[in-house]
């Protein structure tokens, strides 16, 4: 498994938009430009689908307007991130090359006039989108305005032409040493499916059915050719830029189409696009679903990342696309910065006369007025302007995580076995549930560093292999405390069942227990044990095979199968302790079990309980958090309302309003939907 390199915390906050020049005359720019820079802004996001303004024909090349723009853009005092272009090929090229343009699951071709209607894979595809890139780089790579790099856009889907195909057939032939082995991993005797030629394998087509092996091996292919895709421009680029430029892209559906984890590891940051939508259909705020985005975001590296697109109000792809209420714009900059944000970059400044995406949000309105919008961006503004010293060079320093796969979420997500098991949800749902402690929790991968963290929970982690087992039960040997979800340890890396009781032969020597069976829930039960509460969707009835296995949870009385049988174990392990929750706890039932795990593995929670709607975020300046005993430095920490009601909180330790300078005394009054920004321990 790749490792990360964390990459170090910014000396400065970023918050910009981004602009698109080439759609507009230049008698324009400096009266957006000045605009920009009153709203506080310090950044732009330029170039990432001008590639047919950039190169209007093949190989006549024109970037004095870009040129000119990042020079107005920099006499502002704005710096510039360069996207390349690659996300959206220019007519002449896919006329020329037709072969280059995707190829859906249903075989139909994409047709020009769209985006990310290319072919990641294709050897011509790759040749043009590393010519454009080099020569962009040749061209800015030393320009003191020029900041950073984002590849491409919002890496998607791949194609499921001839020549991914193909890519496909050769990845497996990689992974697998003959056909022999294939079949017998993917159990090729049920259905009669064992492949006679790798010519005989395709890609899946996503209509339902599709085998969980193939699937699997999918998703895996699609991280490493968009890892690839990626590679391709960040070589180029870094022949020409200044180890002063970053060099990263903008990932989006929640990484659920590529493993940030991998796809990340040879670029410099973490950048993501968090819409309110993130994970969930909702049209406001939720600290719960995008914070676990956002934290998953600081996970991919364990270190600050760049919120690369953020809505100036309102999206347009629901049903229905109301407006963010007043004040939910600044709440929802400063949720991003309170998770280890970087930079906020709203998208966009201005939409396009005639485009796709003429409704969605924007910062100024069609006759070049700013919208009602702006002046709560331009008081954000303003406020990051006055917190920047104190924010720059700090990240958040948790002690608690909770660890995920991109692997474990598609294979969980093909096969729900109940329509409630959305395996985002879940992750969200325990992260939340940490969160009402009043602590910072991380969201990372069960590869990355985790001999900082006192407290890990592993919601569903279903994949596992001998490597993965012996890092997790060195974790809790050496004084760590995991708690596995209901589902783990079912599967090996190809999808195919352990020949073993779940959670897997090692994890269930050291737990002193195993999964007897699986239930889907059609209604709640209750638990009663340690703490009590109810639970929903999922129960497994567990058995406990070591005497010095601890039964901490029950089911009630309401299920035939599992009326009375345990719900969660624990066991000593080493210097730790490992458990596993059979079950998917309701929200107070999760609360109250996040506290008790808290308390178990000393995780100090002094803002704690937090009432509902209300949050506490924590940077500091030093480097990652360690188990040995509590850091007394001085920390920023970002309390957020976004309830409707007002809440009086005991302030644990003494602190001063970063606003106004005061002293805050024992009591923190926060209006419905206020935040506050408070220097202490």
């Amino acid at each position: 498994m790749t490792q990360n390199t964390p990459s170090p915390p910014s000396a400065t906050i970023r918050f910009g938009c981004a602009w698109y020049p080439e759609h507009w005359p230049e008698s324009r720019w400096d009266a957006d430009l000045d605009l920009m820079v009153a709203a506080g802004m310090n950044v732009v996001r330029v170039g990432e689908f001008a590639w047919s303004s950039l190169e209007p024909q093949p190989d006549r090349f024109t970037a004095d307007w870009l040129e000119r723009a990042i020079a107005r853009a920099a006499a502002h005092g704005l710096a510039t991130v360069i996207g390349t272009p690659t996300a959206a090929p220019p007519a002449w090229l896919t006329t020329r090359h037709p072969e280059v343009l995707r190829v859906g699951p249903d075989g139909r071709v994409h047709r020009h006039g769209k985006r990310c209607h290319f072919d990641p894979l294709h050897p011509v595809y790759l040749q043009h989108c590393r010519r454009i890139a080099g020569w962009l780089a040749e061209r800015f790579g030393s320009h003191q305005a020029v900041i950073g790099w984002q590849i491409d856009n919002e890496f998607s889907d791949l194609s499921h032409g001839p020549v991914a195909a193909n890519a496909f057939r050769h990845f497996l032939r990689r992974r697998f040493s003959d056909l022999d082995q294939l079949n017998r991993a993917w159990s090729g005797a049920y259905w009669s499916l064992a492949y006679d030629t790798w010519d005989q394998i395709e890609p899946p087509d996503f209509r339902g059915g599709d085998h969980p092996g193939l699937l699997a091996a999918w998703r895996d292919f699609a991280t490493e050719a968009w890892t690839a895709y990626a590679v391709n421009q960040a070589e180029v680029i870094r022949v020409h830029a200044g180890s002063r430029q970053f060099v990263t892209t903008n990932a989006t559906f929640e990484f659920a189409r590529q493993d940030s984890h991998v796809l990340f590891a040879g670029l410099d940051l973490c950048a993501a696009d968090v819409y309110l939508g993130s994970g969930a259909p909702l049209v406001h705020l939720d600290p719960g679903w995008m914070g676990v985005y956002l934290a998953a975001a600081r996970g991919v590296k364990q270190a600050p990342f760049w919120v690369m697109e953020t809505q100036p109000g309102t999206i347009d792809w629901f049903a229905a696309n109301p407006a963010m209420d007043p004040g939910e714009v600044r709440r929802m900059v400063f949720h991003q910065i309170a998770h280890g944000a970087d930079a906020v970059l709203f998208w966009q400044w201005r939409s396009a006369p005639n485009c796709q995406e003429q409704y969605h949000g924007c910062l100024i309105g069609q006759g070049g007025r700013p919208r009602p919008i702006y002046d709560e961006v331009a008081t954000v503004g303003a406020e990051l302007r006055q917190l920047a010293p104190l924010l720059a060079s700090t990240s958040v320093q948790a002690s608690v995580a909770v660890l995920w796969t991109y692997r474990d979420r598609g294979l969980i997500d093909s096969r729900r076995l109940h329509q409630g098991f959305d395996p985002w949800r879940h992750l969200r749902d325990q992260y939340a549930a940490l969160r009402r402690q009043g602590i910072d929790v991380d969201v990372t991968s069960p590869w990355s560093q985790l001999d900082g963290y006192r407290l890990c929970l592993a919601p569903h982690l279903a994949m596992l292999d001998p490597a993965l087992e012996e890092r997790l039960l060195a974790y809790v040997a050496a004084g760590g405390i995991l708690i596995l979800g209901p589902r783990s340890g079912t599967r090996d890396p190809d999808a195919s069942l352990l020949p073993s009781d779940p959670p897997g032969d090692r994890l269930g020597a050291a737990l002193g227990g195993h999964v007897r069976e699986s239930y889907c829930l059609t209604s709640p039960l209750t638990l009663a044990g340690d703490i009590a509460g109810s639970a929903d969707i999922w129960g497994e009835w567990l058995e406990a095979d070591a005497p010095d296995t601890v039964v901490n949870l029950r089911f009630g009385p309401e299920h035939p199968w599992l009326a009375g049988k345990p719900a969660m174990l624990t066991r000593n392990h080493g210097r730790g302790r490992i458990g596993y929750l059979g079950t998917w706890p309701d929200e107070p039932t999760l609360a109250a079990l996040a506290a008790w795990l808290c308390d178990l593995a000393g995780v100090s929670r002094p803002w704690a309980p937090l009432p509902p709607g209300i949050e506490v975020s924590g940077r500091r300046l030093r480097g990652r958090a360690s188990k040995g005993a509590g850091d007394r430095q001085q920390g920023v920490h970002i309390v957020i309302n976004h309830s409707a009601t007002g809440h009086v909180l005991p302030v644990p330790f003494p602190v001063i309003d970063a606003f106004t300078g005061a002293p805050l005394g024992t009591t923190l009054h926060l209006a419905a939907g206020a935040l506050a920004v408070l220097i202490g321990e």
